[in-house]
This record gives C-alpha cells, structure tokens and sequence, in this order.
C-alpha cells in the first residue's frame, strides 16, 4: 500500500517538478546557509546570555566578600 502524502508534500513536490539537478543543489545550498546564519545567531545569543549570568556571579561574589568585612 503507498503511504498517503499530505497537502504540504503534495504542494512541495508540484512546485520542484522539473528542476535541474543545479537548481536543487542551489536550493539545498540556500536552506543550508539558512540553517547556519540562524545557529550563529543562537550562538551569539548564547554567549551574550552566558557573559552576563558571570558578571552577575562575579560581581555577587564581590559583594559578599565585601560585605563579611
């Protein structure tokens, strides 16, 4: 029995019907560059957020040193 395509593939398929093998490569290229510029972002984001929370560590360990005086 063949699997039941949904809509979406169904959509998806129709709209790539005849491409050349070098517009699926570019495609795929594109959806991967895609992918990369988000994860850097995320990364960036993530080492934003990691800086901040050792400042806050940092300088909360100062203030109790401080404050045992």
């Amino acid at each position: 029995m063949p699997r039941k395509i949904s809509k979406k593939e169904s959509t998806f398929n129709a709209e790539r019907t005849g491409i050349t093998d070098e517009q699926f490569k570019l495609e795929l290229l594109y959806s991967q560059q895609i992918k990369i510029d988000k994860l850097e972002k995320i990364r960036n984001n993530l080492s934003t957020i990691v800086w901040v929370i050792a400042i806050i560590l940092i300088l909360s360990i100062i203030g109790v040193l401080l404050r045992g005086r």
